[in-house]
């Protein structure tokens, strides 16, 4: 594990649909941005519409983008009435895609949204815009979740997990993990799956190296491994010690490849309602 250089978080694109759950999200904003600095970024889009026709696309965008544009104002108001630095962008197309774009011309290095969790078929085949975000983004995002009801966990960074599996990739989650961790002078513990012939011996000794290069570095480390997927690993273990938040890495795939081979991220952000933390390894960096 090579030696890690904590982020500066000095952008934070929040991703916002005008909804209170998706409001949800700021109270965490501000005190990320309150402890570093960070600007804000507040996006809105104007969702596609199903028709070819140019004439009624260009009414909507007309009649909707002045209440966008008014939601976002006070928005911004109320942030900066707080104290923060805080900016607004309007959208218009395919929200995810449009969205990890601007972050990526924005040089955001931190992308947040609530959404509402789902599950079963339907999320596997359409995925939420939250989840499209995850893989097309090149920076963190941050994910707060909804359970059915609406609730969802006050997020704290006390505890934070961190799912890894040996490789680098996975690693690429930590950085970004240690930079929000700080904010609360929070512990790390890393989980390790293993399964079926795996070495156990190697999967302890990856883990104490790692833990003690993190200690070494001046971070607060504990270590644990799990027999089972990394998924299963990452959502039992969150369980045992109660995380404040769940970090773990993923890779850029398409739709297909998604449901055929599966992502341990995309497992732990349907089966999941604790906030989350991710990041596309194989995403070009802004």
């Amino acid at each position: 594990m090579a030696t890690l250089t904590t982020p500066t978080i000095s952008r934070i694109l929040v991703a916002l649909d005008g909804s209170e759950r998706g409001e949800s999200v700021l109270p965490l904003v501000r005190k990320i941005a309150a402890a570093t600095g960070a600007t804000i970024i507040l996006v809105r889009g104007i969702p596609e519409l199903s028709t070819p026709n140019p004439e009624i696309v260009y009414q909507y965008i007309k009649e909707q983008s002045p209440k966008i544009r008014a939601y976002l104002g006070n928005m911004r108001r109320r942030l900066k009435a707080g104290g923060l630095t805080a900016t607004t962008r309007q959208l218009h197309g395919a929200m995810a895609e449009s969205i990890a774009a601007l972050a990526q011309k924005e040089r955001a290095d931190l992308i947040a949204i609530a959404t509402r969790g789902r599950s079963g078929v339907k999320r596997a085949i359409l995925g939420s815009t939250a989840t499209r975000i995850v893989r097309l983004a090149a920076c963190p995002v941050l994910v707060l979740k909804h359970d059915e009801h609406g609730a969802t966990q006050a997020p704290t960074f006390e505890c934070v997990l961190v799912s890894l599996d040996g490789t680098q990739l996975a690693e690429s989650i930590l950085p970004a993990t240690r930079a929000l961790a700080d904010l609360d002078s929070g512990t790390l513990v890393l989980c390790h799956h293993i399964s079926g012939n795996d070495d156990l011996e190697e999967a302890q000794r990856y883990l104490h190296h790692t833990a003690e290069t993190l200690r070494n570095q001046g971070a607060s480390v504990e270590s644990k491994l799990y027999r089972g997927s990394r998924a299963e690993a990452a959502l039992a273990v969150a369980e045992e010690i109660d995380a404040g938040l769940i970090a773990v890495s993923t890779r850029g795939r398409s739709a297909l490849g998604r449901i055929l081979k599966g992502s341990a991220a995309d497992e732990v952000l349907t089966q999941t309602n604790r906030p989350c933390l991710t990041i596309n390894s194989s995403a070009e960096p802004a």
